[in-house]
């Protein structure tokens, strides 16, 4: 194996781990693509490979795959990417070596590791995260200007791509600080979104199609989470961030369609032992009230099989509009 093609497949497998459920599916996309549809190169050098595949257009970064992107416009490395990807490293190594070494490298790497060497995996807390997402942000604001309309896009592409190089490396905890890191993200935007008070038209034009690439981010992540069994330390971590989260039903915020949403799949998905439902819905009684908080709740006890209260929480107003908030 060329030393070309060993960087290629490290940073395949290192940056996206077979056990991401959300990467086994675009590569699982990429490999059918790749089987199925002709490529057209644009451009190739040492740096980066230009290729249009299936009315789409693929800027492959050969130095750092995480960085490529395509005009699909999907959130981070999509199926088109992994099908460029693939037909890249075929012309200078098979493939099927390639997906048994993915395949295997995770279940390898924790077979070698003793319990005295898991024991001194860091111990990280939630607090230290978000200090990690702030200090990033003052970093990712200097030299721009608050007012400048056109810092919205800069957000996901920016600030949240510089936080998820941040993410420790152990698969759990990576998808658990990525979560975070966009849910912080979201919080920027929305924040300077109530500050610059713009209109609908403006929004829908220039905000929202930025605000979806974040939220997407989290309920993508959110899937993958939901399929992973949590050590002390992750589920410490959860803990801790509940009433960060909670957070997300401040009631004179912007983007309060999009809120719900996130609060929904997170405590549908992630934050699932019944002690915390249970807490979370003690604290959202006491608060009870505005629209925002009421759907919460509703679906808080929803989730816990408490439907007939659930339905109560309600005005008959509100429970027109649920099924446009909750699928």
């Amino acid at each position: 194996m060329s030393s070309f093609s060993d960087h290629l497949q490290h940073q395949f497998i290192h940056h996206f781990p077979y056990s991401d459920a959300r990467y086994r599916m675009n590569a699982q996309a990429g490999l059918d693509l790749y089987r199925t549809h002709s490529f057209f190169i644009l451009h190739n050098d040492e740096q980066i490979l230009n290729v249009k595949i299936d009315s789409f257009y693929v800027e492959l970064n050969k130095q750092l795959l995480p960085e490529s992107t395509c005009s699909c416009q999907h959130n981070g490395f999509c199926e088109h990417c992994f099908a460029a990807f693939f037909y890249m490293y075929s012309l200078i190594e098979p493939l099927a070596p390639l997906f048994k070494e993915w395949r295997n490298h995770e279940k390898a790497a924790l077979t070698m590791l003793s319990a005295k060497q898991v024991l001194k995996k860091p111990k990280a807390t939630f607090q230290e995260w978000r200090q990690t997402f702030e200090e990033q942000y003052t970093l990712f604001m200097q030299g721009r200007n608050e007012n400048d309309r056109s810092i919205y896009h800069e957000y996901y592409q920016y600030y949240y791509r510089a936080l998820v190089k941040k993410a420790p490396e152990h698969p759990v905890l990576y998808a658990l600080f990525c979560m975070y890191g966009a849910v912080h993200t979201f919080y920027k935007l929305s924040a300077q979104l109530q500050a610059h008070q713009l209109s609908t038209n403006i929004e829908e034009s220039f905000v929202y199609s930025h605000v979806y690439k974040i939220t997407n981010e989290i309920y993508a992540t959110a899937d993958s989470l939901k399929q992973m069994k949590y050590d002390g330390d992750a589920l410490s971590i959860i803990e801790d961030s509940i009433p960060y989260i909670r957070e997300l039903l401040h009631k004179d915020m912007p983007l309060q369609y999009e809120r719900i949403e996130i609060y929904r799949v997170i405590w549908q998905k992630i934050f699932t032992l019944e002690k915390w439902r249970k807490t979370e819905e003690s604290k959202l009684k006491a608060k009870y009230g505005s629209f925002i908080n009421n759907t919460a709740l509703s679906y808080l006890l929803f989730l816990q099989e408490k439907d007939g209260e659930a339905k109560d929480r309600l005005s008959d107003e509100t429970l027109q509009t649920i099924p446009y908030l909750i699928p």
